[in-house]
């Protein structure tokens, strides 16, 4: 094995050009989809416990997460040459400038017939240690997948209020609360070592370049007469 270790200044400055432009919708999307998948696991197994009793579903109408890149900090890299498999190991701190998730929770309090009301989270906080593993590849795009993963249990903070009912407030604290405990449940238990999600980059190069061209790629002569 192959190890190395440097700082990520250069890679902060491409974050910050590429965040707006194609970085941010990108990873939104895929936060709100996943998002919607976590709240729709806790709906059916949390049904009739503690305050999600009142909850019958929670759409995620949107995620967006703001102007400011994630900020990385010093970085330690090993490459196992058998493997073709690149690990890096570095900081990572995010604290949202503009971020924005709204989540639409449809209730039912006691007796009143069911509502739905509008949850908006207003800024995120995540830091911690970060694992990302690259599996390498001599085929396009050159990167078969990434593997991810926190060494330890992030910092993770999240600040909500509703939007209207302001006669509920009362009531929401708990959801709110709720909401937060589940967020860091999941990210200890499925993001936290030995635990790491798996990104298939390969496939959707695939899928979206291959459609795009028309074909996997080839040879192209030219033959100039003069």
């Amino acid at each position: 094995a192959i190890y190395e270790s440097f700082t990520l200044g250069w890679l902060n400055v491409l974050a910050q050009h590429l965040w707006l432009p194609i970085l941010e919708k990108f990873v939104s999307t895929i936060a709100a989809e996943r998002l919607q998948i976590v709240l729709n696991e806790l709906v059916r197994k949390s049904s009739g416990k503690g305050v999600w009793k009142y909850v019958q579903s929670i759409a995620v109408e949107e995620v967006t997460f703001g102007l400011a890149p994630p900020q990385f900090q010093y970085c330690t890299a090993k490459y196992d040459p058998s493997r073709s498999y690149l690990l890096l190991t570095m900081n990572l701190n995010f604290l949202s400038s503009g971020f924005q998730a709204v989540l639409t929770p449809r209730l039912q309090l006691g007796g009143m017939r069911p509502f739905t009301l509008r949850l908006e989270i207003m800024q995120l906080q995540l830091s911690g240690k970060l694992h990302l593993g690259l599996h390498l590849t001599k085929e396009p795009p050159g990167i078969k997948g990434v593997d991810y993963s926190f060494a330890a249990p992030p910092k993770f903070d999240i600040q909500a209020s509703p939007v209207g009912y302001l006669n509920l407030r009362g009531e929401l604290p708990g959801v709110i609360q709720g909401l937060r405990t589940l967020l860091q449940r999941v990210i200890d238990k499925r993001l936290v070592e030995p635990e790491r999600r798996y990104f298939d980059i390969q496939k959707i190069y695939r899928n979206k370049h291959v459609q795009r061209v028309g074909g996997p790629g080839g040879c192209l002569r030219v033959c100039v007469i003069g």
